[in-house]
């Protein structure tokens, strides 16, 4: 997840360059004890818009890797045609008959890079303003990209009304703490009064940087905090002081109300718990299956655990820049936040593409 990310943030501003390094899958660490099935699942979300692409263009208007989209429309056709006997099985064979496996490095030559999570926040609130629900859920101004970057979009202009009469609140909520979390995570469910649930997920960033402010706790009082539901238990306690903190991050997410019972990624695709990843779009192709090595935190008295599965690429975040870092999708859930919350673990990747797509030695985006 986005909110500590010390590692990822400090490699931001180097270069995008990512280097592919052929492999075979008899060498991929435990690839055949995945239920690649799962992945498979992923896959096929992903699929529902890989298929509506013009096939003679690019799989992706962001980045030159992954060449025409029919090349993918073939896997996604054969992976269709794929049933349930079998199906962990039939699932490995389609992957390891359809892809080619590469190892990726960055630009000094490291194959390790870093590991998140990330997961769909639960708010509570109501389609109007009351004196509980106060902190508004704003969607996209019209004019986004000629605001972008302009002191009017910065976090504190946001939360000082720089935005209010415009008409673009979803909704408000009752925490400024899980709010700012929904703005770092890309994604939240909204239960208001009636019961009635809103989803909500990423449409666009205020074109500021994502700032680390973790550091800053301690300075305003913030003291003997181990964690970041700690954190924001302190944040709602402390709404004008923390203020100065969050105000220090001057990024901002916008929303879009998102149809349907699932989360809905950068891709346009529904994001499955645990098989569904937010990489830099801008490097890779949504759609890509991502091999994972990695190990899961720590939680309570559980000890951290291997983390070897593949994931496909279907979102992407304002802090993902590193051609090394992803953000794993963990779903909704008391369990899924203990578990995102916590995740910020070294991890190596192997990407899988069409065998029919050619993919150069480096790539700098």
């Amino acid at each position: 997840m986005l909110f500590f990310s010390q590692n990822a943030l400090s490699s931001a501003k180097k270069g995008r360059k990512v280097c592919f390094h052929r492999t075979s899958f008899q060498l991929v660490p435990n690839w055949s004890k995945d239920q690649h099935s799962k992945a498979l699942d992923a896959f096929l979300s992903a699929c529902k818009c890989i298929m509506r692409r013009d096939g003679l263009k690019s799989i992706s208007s962001l980045t030159e890797i992954g060449q025409e989209a029919h090349k993918w429309q073939h896997a996604c056709l054969e992976a269709s045609k794929i049933t349930r006997r079998n199906r962990d099985r039939e699932s490995r064979l389609f992957f390891e008959r359809e892809f080619i496996p590469y190892r990726i490095s960055n630009e000094n030559g490291s194959f390790i890079g870093r590991a998140t999570g990330y997961y769909e926040v639960e708010l509570f609130g109501s389609a109007r303003r009351t004196h509980i629900h106060k902190f508004p859920v704003y969607r996209a101004p019209g004019n986004l990209n000629k605001l972008s970057g302009t002191n009017k979009l910065s976090r504190a202009a946001i939360d000082n009304g720089s935005l209010s009469g415009g008409r673009l609140e979803i909704a408000w909520v009752s925490s400024k703490a899980k709010l700012f979390m929904a703005h770092l995570q890309g994604a939240a469910s909204i239960k208001l009064r009636n019961n009635a649930v809103i989803r909500v997920s990423y449409d666009g960033q205020n074109g500021f940087p994502h700032r680390d402010i973790t550091h800053l706790f301690q300075k305003y009082g913030g003291k003997n905090l181990n964690s970041v539901l700690e954190m924001m238990m302190w944040i709602d306690r402390n709404p004008k002081i923390a203020d100065q903190i969050l105000h220090a991050n001057p990024s901002y997410i916008f929303f879009k109300i998102s149809n349907g019972k699932s989360v809905v990624g950068g891709h346009g695709s529904e994001l499955i718990p645990g098989r569904s990843v937010a990489i830099n779009s801008n490097i890779y192709p949504y759609g890509m299956p991502i091999w994972v090595q990695s190990c899961t935190p720590k939680i309570g008295f559980s000890s951290p655990k291997s983390y070897e599965k593949l994931l496909i690429a279907q979102d992407s975040g304002g802090a993902i820049r590193d051609p090394l870092r992803i953000d794993i999708f963990f779903g909704s859930g008391r369990m899924a936040e203990e578990i995102a919350t916590r995740m910020n673990e070294k991890a190596s990747y192997i990407v899988l593409f069409p065998r029919n797509v050619k993919i150069p030695d480096c790539y700098i985006s």
